[in-house]
């Protein structure tokens, strides 16, 4: 469960980036987070990642308080979450396996445990044969399947999924938004934050319109509006 409630976050320059934001998010749920560039996106993502703290109002998610939970918590929080980065940020000098694997051994995981894992979620985005294998021989879209079984690795309760179709063919946007539609069904919640309006119109899920800092709208395709 993510509720954010009266939520503000003004940067120290001034720029009120988000502005008595209310919202709720029930376990299990797949929304999409739209806005034009500089509406808010990226400051709420930082804020439920825990990267940001908001000005005032309160951030609960997973059962954690974000607004007066401690520094020696926050990694036990991050790990009930998984991210997508939008730039994958896998490492370059790492196999496959070891990049799926790594944030497994962070959190001490023993090998047998870490084994079994990885090659269950590389067997999930279709990447078996490509274990040890480097970043750099993969196509882009390997790449973000890498990036996505590495998310899920450590069975996170909610995934988020920075512009997990940018830059790609409609091809591979088809099969990512298919995998985190798949993962969404075996019971996680997903947040996929994007400009793809196509996709977002497809796939007919709720979608939360963030612009100047507030949610300008909320609703499910083809159901009722929430509209704030």
């Amino acid at each position: 469960m993510i509720k954010i409630t009266n939520v503000n976050k003004t940067y120290p320059n001034g720029t009120q980036a988000l502005r008595n934001l209310n919202l709720e998010i029930a376990d299990g749920e797949f929304v999409f987070i739209v806005g034009p560039n500089g509406a808010g996106k990226t400051t709420l993502t930082k804020l439920l990642l825990r990267e940001e703290r908001p000005t005032s109002g309160k951030i609960e998610i997973n059962g954690y308080d974000l607004t007066k939970i401690k520094e020696k918590k926050v990694p036990f929080f991050r790990r009930t979450l998984g991210f997508v980065f939008q730039d994958f940020r896998l490492f370059n000098n790492m196999t496959v396996f070891d990049n799926v694997a790594f944030a497994m051994h962070v959190v001490g995981e023993p090998s047998r445990v870490i084994s079994k894992r990885v090659y269950k979620f590389l067997k999930l985005v279709n990447l078996e044969a490509q274990a040890h294998h480097y970043p750099m021989q993969l196509s882009g879209g390997e790449q973000r399947r890498v990036a996505l079984a590495r998310a899920l690795v450590n069975n996170p309760q909610i995934v988020i999924a920075d512009e997990p179709t940018s830059n790609s063919d409609p091809v591979m946007s088809v099969e990512m938004m298919e995998l985190l539609k798949k993962i969404n069904d075996l019971g996680k919640t997903v947040i996929v934050i994007t400009h793809d309006i196509k996709m977002v119109q497809y796939y007919k899920k709720r979608v939360i319109t963030i612009s100047d800092g507030i949610i300008a709208d909320d609703h499910r395709l083809g159901g009722e509006s929430d509209e704030v």
